[in-house]
């Protein structure tokens, strides 16, 4: 099981647009957007409704893919095929709906997807020892690996909070109210 090491390059969490667009057949859902996102800030996103506002951010989630234009992640080009791909490069994503598993505590849901695996008796399980490391390393708070979560903090926030576990250079909550 590996987890990335925290990073030390003085571009840590840039974001850079340069020329975006996204076409959906005949229908122009961004166009030409150019912003560079200074780390280190909050930026908010605002506009009326298909002003592309959520197509930047499915962009920069991995889910689409732009059009024409460049994407810079600290200084690198990038092309993000998938969410997966947008995760190594450093960007976390908080979607509005989060499909919670209410059986597992808020930090085993934070890492739903990347679950650390082991073998036993042939078979691929979870490593459940891995995952109480890898916890032990992130900077999660508010009780996420407790079973019963301290009351006053709604599951969404819980998991807000936990998903700076892998020290991302960009958290983007989808959710005013993340």
């Amino acid at each position: 099981m590996t987890y990335s090491q925290p990073r030390t390059d003085t571009a840590q969490g840039r974001l850079e647009f340069r020329s975006v667009t996204k076409r959906y057949g005949p229908t122009v859902a961004l166009s030409e957007f150019t912003h560079d996102f200074t780390p280190g800030r909050v930026h908010a996103l605002m506009g009326k409704n298909g002003s592309g506002k959520s197509t930047l951010i499915k962009l920069l989630a991995g889910v689409t893919e732009p059009t024409s234009g460049t994407i810079s992640v600290n200084g690198r080009d990038q092309s993000f095929t998938s969410p997966h791909d947008a995760f190594d490069a450093g960007i976390v994503t908080v979607h509005q709906e989060l499909s919670l598993v209410p059986e597992l505590s808020v930090g085993e849901n934070i890492f739903l997807g990347r679950l650390p695996h082991t073998r036993r008796a042939g078979f691929r399980v979870v490593d459940w020892k891995g995952l109480h490391q890898a916890r032990d390393r992130a900077s999660v708070r508010h009780g996420a690996f407790d079973r019963f979560p301290p009351a006053g903090l709604s599951p969404q926030r819980r998991a807000t909070a936990g998903r700076r576990d892998r020290q991302s250079d960009v958290l983007q909550p989808i959710d005013p109210a993340a």
